[in-house]
């Protein structure tokens, strides 16, 4: 995911390998996945494309990465990909279509987030897999860029309306994951500054895997992190 100003998230490595938020998105991704036959992977917000190398060396499937820009930090690693387009989703789409496209933290920072779904629609072969965060737009959410938060409601909404069937969607979150976005909220700038676009040491990493540990507590009842599984109809 691009697009954030002067700074481009797609650089932050650490910050998405080792955030614990991120893991758990990866895991419960991947869990979906292995319930499926497919031989080809969009992944749309790719960032550096590393999702899609664990999606390659875990199924053997091909890989192809979208995203609004790319940057020579991310030119290397797009290239181990079986293809990668450069492209506005909410305005055009690639050529083709995907047998399951992923679009993990993406639509929250799309003005034209429907725009966005119709092209969807019209590239996906089967499942559409989404993450996007709920609840209230923090200042850490603004400072990465965020444009909109989804309640559960409306992203079925938005996404049955591009022409799409959920099969199974919920909120997950609560209580470790939300007490540690509002604590993000406290100090947004120091959050940056030691969990941003840094490498991580050894209390980042200590802290990192702390956290996702305890992230395995959270409900899957209610929070502010939404995940929803699609089907093309």
């Amino acid at each position: 995911m691009t697009g954030f100003g002067t700074e481009h998230l797609t650089e932050w490595g650490d910050f998405f390998a080792y955030n614990p938020a991120s893991r758990h998105r990866r895991r419960i991704l991947t869990a979906w996945l292995e319930r499926f036959d497919f031989k080809t992977v969009l992944d749309v917000g790719c960032g550096d494309g590393s999702l899609l190398l664990e999606f390659k060396e875990r199924f053997g499937c091909k890989v192809f990465g979208l995203d609004a820009d790319e940057t020579p930090a991310t030119k290397a690693l797009h290239a181990k990909l079986d293809g990668f387009y450069a492209l506005d989703i909410s305005k055009t789409k690639p050529d083709g279509a995907f047998d399951a496209i992923v679009c993990a933290e993406a639509l929250e920072h799309m003005p034209d987030d429907a725009g966005a779904l119709a092209n969807l629609h019209k590239l996906c072969g089967r499942h559409l897999l989404i993450t996007v965060p709920g609840g209230p737009i923090r200042r850490t959410d603004v400072h990465m860029g965020h444009v909109r938060h989804y309640t559960l409601e409306s992203l079925r909404a938005k996404v049955e309306a591009a022409g799409f069937t959920v099969v199974e969607s919920f909120a997950w979150g609560f209580p470790f994951h939300s007490f540690y976005k509002a604590m993000q909220d406290v100090v947004p700038g120091g959050i940056m500054t030691g969990f941003g676009n840094v490498r991580y040491g050894f209390f980042q990493k200590a802290i990192s895997h702390l956290l996702y540990a305890l992230f395995f507590l959270n409900t899957r009842l209610t929070g502010c992190q939404l995940f929803l599984l699609a089907e093309k109809r």
